[in-house]
Parts: C-alpha cells; structure tokens; sequence
C-alpha cells in the first residue's frame, strides 16, 4: 500500500493510488481507512456507551432511585469535555497515538465496569471510559475528515465515521442487557478483548496527521469568539437532550411496568434511526444551508418528542425514530463547523464542537437528575423538549457557523 511513514512507523493508507477511485471519490486505501476507522469507533462508542441499557438494573442492585442515574452518567461523560486538551495535544505529538491509547482505554473500562464490587470503583471505570473516550474523538474525526481530499462531498467522510459510533451507541445498551441478563456483567471482559483484538488488526489502517511543527500556520483565536460561542451553546443543548433521553425514557418505561430489554430497545430505535439524519444532514446542509439544517433539525425533535409523551406507548416507536433522525441530523454539520472555524488544526476544533458541549451537557446531567428526583421522570422529559426548543432558537439566531 503507498503511503508515508508514520510517527510510530506505520504505513500511511491515506496517499493517493493512481486514479482509481471509489463512488465516494475515494482511492481503494482511504476506503480501507474509513472503513478502519468506523468500526474502531463502532466498537469504542459501543464500550462507552452501553450504560443507559443497564442502569435499571444498576441502580437496583446499588438500591439508589432513579435520580442517581443522571449522577452515574455524568461521572460517564463529563470527561468528554477534555476532548479540546486531547485535541490540542494531538496536533502536538501526532494523533494517531491518541486514537489507539483512548480506545485501548474505553475497552479497559467496559470490562473493569463488570468486576466493580462497590460504587466507588464503578465510577472510577466510568470516569476511565469518559476520559479515553475524550482521548480517541479528537483526532480521530481529524483522521476522518483527512480522508475526504479527493472527495466532492464535505463532510461525507467524517459522517460516515459518525455511523459506525451511532452504530455502537444504538446497540451496545440493547446487546449489552441481554448478556448482562444471560450471562452476568462479570463477561463484560470478553469483549473488551475483542475491541484489542481489533486494534492490533486494524492499527496500521489508522491515518496519520502532520504534527504542529508541520503546520504553516499558527492557532488563531482573533475572531472567532462568536461563532464558537454559539456552536458550543447549540452543541451542548443538543447533546443535553440526547443524554436525558437515553437515561430517563428506558427508567420511565420500567417505571410503567415495562421490562428492561424493552426500554433499552428504546434506545437503539432512537440512535439506529439517527444514522439517516446524520447520512442525510450534510446533504440537506449543503441544499439549503447550515443553519436552517440545525435549527430545523432541533425544533422537529421538540415536536415529535412532546407527540411521544402525549401519545400512548404503542405510538412512541416511529415518533422515537423521528426523534433520532432529526437528533443525529446536525452533529457532522456541526463538527465540521467547528474544524472550519480552526482549519490550522482540525482536531482541536472538532473537539471544542463535540467534547466541550458533550462535557457541559454532562455537567447539566446532574442537575436534570435532581429534577428528576423532584418532580418525576415525565416531567423532565418535558423540560428536555423545551432544551430542544431553545437548541433551535440558538441555531435561528444566526452566527453559529462560518460560511461554508
């Protein structure tokens, strides 16, 4: 395969192959590469993100109610908002580190979290995963975003690599609860040994980045307080209201006399069916604009979530799938937003977009848990479609993103 030694010495799958190109507008070694670097995120979005399926379960053995869950996935995410330092760093030592040593970490985590004997020890796992996690996003969207040189489509690249962690967000909480109910979270090992297995196949797939010294210009921060200010705003609102929906919907739902296996399927319509807005977002993007995309996008979530807690229950599957579509709609948009506003170094500006907000959301998790405890589980699914409706409000408001 052509390519460049890496800072590790590795092959560089991302030169350019004669003039032999995929429908993508990929050569056949970038398509190798995406397709590496999707499923690595398939298999780290799964590890981080199986907890909401099992924390009806959690909480019961831990005899804690409801309102702990919003502190449980805080200590899970709010390590997310070191994505900009690891973003940063990236750019500094070579990304490619990064992306193997976080997801190393967020496969050690998922498997320490089924041997935890006690509450201290699980939160010290979630806080790994969280961290890891933050660790291997960065640059690896970086490395997504790398492979669309020859590509006639912005943001396809890096919406595809959005896929495969969708993937892994959607159906780890469902296949993880079946396991758990089969065979015990103490098994949880197992497939940590497969996401290693993975990466020792996979490793020399991984695109490498030019470190800073490479770079012919400086981090500029002149001008650009606004349009990150407001992405960051639209970002964490949008992550706030994917987090309270995958922590509280599958607790109301057993709280209803729903089982778990069932609640955690709630979660995997919504994120399953978000791989449809986040293929779609970029082209609707592209047609009519960013912004109408995300303020859009984020107001038809607030009416289609409020029409799922109106309705009865056998009518929340298409409504929930609505949700996700719209949900998943802007996050490559915004992504991307935010590697334009910092070209000279995209991994620190994919991470401001994506790791800060989801670590500010985080932090917010707790106070939603608080309301949870004081005014119930429906209820706060009803101030999560009025952070929807202001999320759309952010986006109407204009100066979110730069030009495209």
């Amino acid at each position: 395969m052509a390519g460049q030694a890496d800072e590790t010495g590795g092959a560089r799958p991302d030169g350019v192959i004669g003039n032999h190109e995929t429908p993508m507008g990929m050569d056949p070694g970038q398509t190798g590469a995406l397709t590496a670097l999707s499923w690595l995120h398939f298999l780290n979005d799964g590890a981080a993100n199986f907890l909401p399926g099992i924390l009806p379960l959690l909480l019961l053995s831990l005899h804690r109610s409801p309102a702990l869950a919003g502190g449980l996935m805080a200590a899970l995410l709010i390590g997310q908002g070191l994505q900009p330092v690891f973003g940063y760093w990236a750019d500094r030592i070579g990304g490619r580190r990064l992306v193997m040593g976080g997801f190393l970490g967020t496969a050690i985590g998922m498997g320490l979290i089924g041997v935890s004997t006690g509450f201290v020890p699980l939160l010290a796992a979630l806080a790994l995963i969280g961290v890891a996690n933050a660790a291997f996003h960065p640059p690896a969207l970086a490395a997504a975003r790398s492979l669309e040189r020859a590509s006639r489509s912005p943001g396809r690249s890096v919406s595809v690599f959005l896929v495969g962690g969708e993937l892994g967000r959607g159906l780890s909480p469902w296949l993880v609860t079946l396991a758990a109910a089969g065979f015990g979270l103490d098994h949880l090992w197992l497939l940590s040994i497969l996401s290693v297995a993975s990466l020792v196949v996979l490793r020399r797939y991984i695109p490498v980045l030019p470190v800073s010294a490479r770079h012919e210009r400086p981090l500029q921060w002149h001008g650009k307080a606004r349009p990150l200010g407001a992405l960051v705003t639209f970002a964490t609102l949008r992550s706030l209201v994917s987090y309270a929906l995958v922590t509280f919907l599958p607790l109301l739902w057993r709280q209803q006399g729903g089982s778990v296996r069932t609640g955690a399927l709630l979660i995997a319509v919504i994120i399953v069916a978000g791989i449809i807005g986040n293929l779609g977002g970029p082209v609707l993007a592209r047609r009519f604009g960013r912004q109408p995309l995300l303020a859009g996008s984020l107001l038809l979530v607030a009416g289609l979530l409020a029409a799922t807690l109106s309705a009865p229950w056998v009518f929340a599957w298409p409504l929930l799938a609505g949700v996700g579509i719209a949900l998943f709609a802007p996050i490559a948009v915004t992504v991307v937003a935010g590697q334009d506003i910092f070209p000279e170094n995209r991994s620190l500006g994919g991470g401001l977009a994506l790791g800060s907000a989801n670590g500010l959301a985080a932090l917010a998790m707790i106070a939603l848990g608080g309301c949870a405890k004081i005014f119930g589980l429906e209820a706060t699914l009803w101030v999560t479609v009025g952070l929807a409706a202001l999320a759309a409000g952010v986006a109407k408001s204009g100066g979110l993103t730069p030009a495209p």
